[in-house]
C-alpha cells in the first residue's frame, strides 16, 4: 500500500474522530467564557463560508465540504465529496448558486450548491490549494497553492486565464470589490496586487517577517488586511501600499474578514483567540475565547450580526457579535 494512501487512511480516521461543536448566540464580551454547544458534524476543519444569503454555512473539512442550515444548525447537514485528500479552501459564488473548493490533491472542484453535483475540475496547480475565491460578477474564479502560483480560471467552461507567481507558497487570495484587482498573501512575506484583467504585478506590500497566510479587502475596497504567522494583522491603504495599522498578537494569524460594513475586522489565531478589532481605531472590541486549539478561519454573515470561527479542536462556534457602541 502506498505512502499516500496510508496518509488518506489515516486523515479519515481522524477526521470521524472530531466533532463539530457550533456555539449557538453567545454575547461577545472580552475574554467571555461560551456556552449552548451544539455537535452536528465531523472532520478537521480547514475553512468556513457564509452564503450570499446567510442561510446556509459551508465548513471544509478532512472529509470534504459540509453544508449546514445556518438557521437551523441542528437539522442534518449534507456533504460534498470528490476530493481525494482534504478540503482546505471553499468560497461561494456571488449568487450562491455554486461553491468552489480546493485541496491537498492539487485540484480545485466547482460544485452546484443545491444538488452537489460536481460541475467542474479545474487542474494545473502542483501543489496544495489552500485558497479559492470568486470574482464579484462570478465569472471567475482565483486559487492560491503551495506551488507558488496564482490561478485565474474562466468560471464557466474552466480555462486558465492567467498565473500569477510568488517566489514561495501562495496562502490566500481576494478579489478587490470592483473585480479590477486580485491581492495574494505568500510564504514568501509579502502581499501582492494583481491588475486581474492583464495579469501585470500593480503592487508589493512588504512589512511581514513571516508567512502570509491571509488576504482580506475591505467592502470599499479602500483597505487590504493581511495575517501572517508573524503574529500580526496588517492594514494597507489598498492604492499606495502604506501600511495604515499593525494589529498585534501574541502567536500567528491564520484568518482575516472584514465586517460586511467595514467598521469592523475579524481574526483568527493559533492563541486559540478570535479577536474583533475596530477597523478604524485600531482597538480590540471583542475577545472570543473558548476554542481550545489553534484557530484556522473566521467568517462573517452577511448582515453582520453572526460570526463563525473555525479550529484544529475540531469545533466551529457561532458568535453573536455585540454592535459597536452608539450602532
Amino acid at each position: 500500500m502506498t505512502v499516500h494512501r496510508w496518509i488518506q487512511i489515516g486523515l479519515i480516521l481522524f477526521a470521524f474522530a472530531l466533532t463539530i461543536v457550533l456555539v449557538l448566540d453567545a454575547q461577545a464580551q472580552p475574554t467571555a467564557d461560551t456556552s449552548d454547544l451544539l455537535h452536528i458534524g465531523r472532520g478537521r476543519i480547514s475553512e468556513v463560508a457564509y452564503a450570499p444569503d446567510g442561510r446556509t454555512l459551508a465548513v471544509a473539512t478532512s472529509i470534504g465540504v459540509w453544508l449546514y442550515d445556518a438557521d437551523d444548525l441542528d437539522s442534518k447537514p449534507r456533504l460534498f465529496e470528490g476530493h481525494t485528500y482534504t478540503v482546505l479552501s471553499v468560497a461561494w459564488s456571488p449568487d450562491g448558486a455554486r461553491l468552489a473548493s480546493g485541496a491537498w490533491d492539487s485540484a480545485v472542484r466547482v460544485w452546484e450548491a443545491g444538488s452537489g453535483e460536481e460541475l467542474a475540475l479545474l487542474k494545473g496547480h502542483r501543489g496544495w490549494v489552500y485558497s479559492v475565491a470568486w470574482s464579484p460578477d462570478g465569472a471567475r474564479l482565483a486559487s492560491g497553492s503551495w506551488d507558488s502560483t496564482v490561478r485565474v480560471w474562466d468560471a464557466a467552461n474552466g480555462t486558465q486565464l492567467a498565473q500569477l507567481d510568488h517566489t514561495h507558497g501562495v496562502r490566500g487570495v481576494a478579489w478587490s470589490p470592483d473585480g479590477a484587482r486580485l491581492a495574494s498573501g505568500s510564504a514568501d512575506n509579502t502581499v501582492r496586487v494583481w491588475d486581474a484583467a492583464s495579469g501585470a504585478e500593480l503592487a508589493v506590500f512588504e512589512g511581514h517577517t513571516d508567512s502570509v497566510v491571509a488576504v482580506g479587502w475591505s467592502p470599499d475596497g479602500a483597505r487590504l488586511a493581511s495575517g501572517s504567522w508573524d503574529g500580526t494583522v496588517r492594514v494597507w491603504d489598498a492604492v499606495n501600499g502604506t501600511q495604515l495599522a499593525q494589529l498585534d498578537h501574541p502567536h500567528g494569524v491564520r484568518g482575516v474578514a472584514w465586517s460586511p460594513d467595514g467598521a469592523r475586522l475579524a481574526s483568527a489565531s493559533s492563541d486559540d483567540i478570535v479577536r474583533v478589532w475596530d477597523a478604524a481605531s485600531g482597538e480590540v472590541h471583542a475577545v472570543l475565547v473558548g476554542h481550545t486549539d489553534w484557530l484556522v478561519s473566521v467568517a462573517w454573515s452577511p448582515d453582520g450580526v453572526r460570526l463563525a470561527s473555525g479550529s484544529e479542536d475540531g469545533t466551529v462556534r457561532v458568535w453573536q457579535v455585540p454592535p459597536e457602541e452608539g450602532g
